[in-house]
C-alpha cells in the first residue's frame, strides 16, 4: 500500500469514527447494565465505566502501571467525548447523521475494495519500453527551467600526494584510473556520466567555471587557495528544451504507475458494469 493510500485510509477511518460515535451519542442512551461496574468519567449524557478499560489491566501489570494506563485512557476518552459533543452541535438532525454515516461506510467499502483489486492486479515493475512510450506521451509537460549534463567532476585537496599524475591523466582523458583515484582521495566527487545535473549543481560544486568552455563541453580545471576543481562536460540539453528521461525518470516512474492504477481500477468498474447489465442487476429505461 502507497504512503498516500495508507493516510487516506487513515484519514477515511478517523472521519467514519467520529461519525459513528456523533451518530451513536445522539441516539437515546440504553439502559446500562449493572455489571458494567463503576462509573469512571461523565460527559453530558455519556459515561465511562470500569468494563471499559478492563482489556487495559493484566494480571502481571504492576499497580502504578495500571492506574497510569486507566489514567491515560480516561483523559484521552473525556477529550473525545467533548470533540463529539462539539461536532453535534452542528447536525440538526439524526437524519443527516445516519446519512453521513451511510456516505463513509461506502467510501469506506468502496476504497478497501480497490485496494483488494490493485493487490491482485497491481504490478510496480516498469520496462524501459513502457517508460520511454510514457515519456513520449508527456515530455512536452517537461520542459527544462535550466541547462543539464553529464559530466565528470572532481574536487582535489592542493596538497593530495599523486595530484600531478592525476592532472596528467586528467589531460589525457584517462578516465579509468582517474575515477579510481577521485573516489579515494578526492574531497569532493562526481563520477556518474549517466545521470543528469542541473546547472545549479554544476554551479554549486563551484561557482567560477568558465560558462564559454562549458557551452563547448571543452574540459577545464580551476582552482582557489585549497583546492583544484576538475570538470568535463559529456552531454548537455539546453533551457527550454525537454528534459531528458533520465533526468525526471523517477517523477516520470510515479506518474506511469499512477496512471496504471488507476487505468486498473477503471477497467474493473467496467467489468463490474457489463456483468451487471448482463446479469440484469441493473437496469436503464
Amino acid at each position: 500500500m502507497t504512503l498516500c493510500s495508507s493516510i487516506w485510509n487513515r484519514k477515511t477511518a478517523a472521519y467514519f469514527f467520529i461519525i459513528t460515535s456523533l451518530f451513536m451519542s445522539c441516539k437515546q442512551q440504553e439502559h446500562v447494565p449493572a455489571d458494567q461496574g463503576r462509573v469512571l468519567a461523565v460527559v453530558g449524557e455519556q459515561s465511562l465505566y470500569d468494563s471499559d478499560i478492563s482489556h487495559l489491566i493484566h494480571p502481571n501489570t504492576k499497580n502504578q502501571d495500571s492506574a497510569s494506563l486507566a489514567t491515560a485512557f480516561i483523559d484521552q476518552w473525556l477529550r473525545d467525548e467533548l470533540m463529539t459533543r462539539e461536532a453535534a452541535k452542528y447536525f440538526t438532525s439524526d437524519a443527516e447523521i445516519d446519512r453521513l454515516v451511510e456516505d463513509y461506510k461506502a467510501k469506506l467499502l468502496k476504497f478497501n475494495l480497490e485496494e483488494k483489486i490493485l493487490n491482485e492486479r497491481y504490478d510496480t515493475l516498469v520496462s524501459e519500453d513502457e517508460l520511454a512510450g510514457f515519456y513520449e506521451q508527456m515530455k512536452e509537460q517537461f520542459i527544462l527551467k535550466e541547462n543539464v549534463y553529464r559530466c565528470l567532476y572532481v574536487k582535489m585537496d592542493k596538497g593530495t600526494a599523486g595530484l600531478k599524475d592525476f592532472t596528467n591523466k586528467w589531460k589525457k582523458d584517462d578516465y579509468g584510473p582517474i575515477k579510481i583515484f577521485a573516489r579515494a582521495f578526492s574531497t569532493e566527487s562526481h563520477m556518474d556520466t549517466t545521470q543528469w545535473k542541473s546547472w545549479s549543481e554544476v554551479d554549486g560544486w563551484y561557482n567560477k567555471w568558465s560558462t564559454s568552455r562549458i557551452n563547448q563541453q571543452i574540459k577545464q580545471r580551476q582552482n582557489d587557495s585549497e583546492y583544484e576543481y576538475f570538470l568535463k562536460i559529456v552531454d548537455s540539453v539546453d533551457k527550454g528544451d525537454f528534459s531528458p528521461l533520465e533526468y525526471i525518470r523517477p517523477q516520470l516512474n510515479r506518474m506511469f504507475l499512477h496512471k496504471r492504477k488507476q487505468e486498473i481500477i477503471e477497467n474493473y468498474k467496467q467489468e463490474l458494469y457489463e456483468n451487471a447489465l448482463n446479469n440484469n442487476i441493473i437496469k436503464i429505461s
